[in-house]
């Protein structure tokens, strides 16, 4: 059952879903399982036990939550009258709340100088990163490998998980359009598309024209970034990361400076 737990883990991470490992730790007195035992916890089910009854349930429930902020934690519970959760069988029981998170995944549409600095920045985060271009003569930038060919055809071949971001920065608007029309219908956790108000308000009409749910939109970011560059490649790479990071870390727009007395 171990061997089966972990390899479970393993498939899920593979399709980008988050899991935790729960794992006894201590177990001291009448305690339904021993030290060692392990049960996987998914958003929709589990796998294995820890003992069942109350003591598993909350655990279960404290590992979703856990999951959803990405942390691990340990947890421990009395198990008598007197302890919190008021308990027959007497004992105490310690383990340990892994919480495995899925890579995240950034795909830039693009080789060129925008997608260039941002592949550049992006490789000291953490990021497995995936560049397109239809040129056949951009073949490497940053010492990332860059799929070329036809954008559609590529971007279907792609392994999409639900913590992929997408940056669409290609050389034109026809281009912009094909890869917007593909990305909006999968299920990713950002899409950030290059462009003014009036370009970015003519390609999204066309695609809305075509009968795509609005609300699949509510993850597209477009004109892309956060609002503080000169405009040059490497300022414009800059706010682009950090809008994705302010998304991908639930963070808030605001200065962490104290005011000085």
């Amino acid at each position: 059952m171990d061997y089966k737990i972990l390899e479970e883990i393993e498939k899920r991470l593979a399709r980008g879903e988050e899991s935790a490992l729960v794992t006894i730790t201590e177990s001291i007195g009448s305690t339904p399982r021993k030290v060692g035992s392990l049960m996987a916890v998914f958003e929709d089910g589990i796998l294995g036990s820890i003992g069942g009854g109350t003591v598993e349930f909350e655990v279960i429930k404290e590992a979703r939550e856990l999951i959803k902020k990405g942390v691990s934690k340990e947890f421990e519970y009395g198990m008598g009258p007197n302890d919190k959760l008021q308990l027959a069988c007497g004992g105490s029981v310690k383990g340990f709340i892994k919480v495995f998170k899925s890579s995240n995944k950034l795909v830039v549409v693009g080789a060129g100088h925008i997608g260039r600095e941002l592949t550049y920045m992006a490789k000291h985060l953490d990021f497995d990163i995936t560049v397109l271009d239809d040129r056949n003569d951009y073949e490497e930038i940053n010492n990332i490998k860059v799929i070329t060919g036809d954008i559609v055809k590529n971007i279907h071949d792609l392994d999409i998980t639900k913590n992929t971001y997408v940056v669409i920065a290609s050389r034109g608007h026809r281009l912009d359009l094909d890869a917007l029309r593909e990305f909006i219908k999968m299920d990713v956790k950002y899409i950030g598309m290059v462009g003014s108000k009036a370009k970015v308000h003519q390609v999204t009409s066309q695609v809305l024209e075509e009968g795509i749910d609005k609300e699949l939109f509510e993850k597209l970011y477009s004109p892309v970034g956060l609002n503080f560059s000169n405009g040059t490649p490497e300022e414009i790479a800059i706010e682009i990361l950090s809008e994705i990071l302010l998304i991908k870390n639930n963070g808030s727009l605001e200065h962490r400076r104290i005011k000085i007395k």
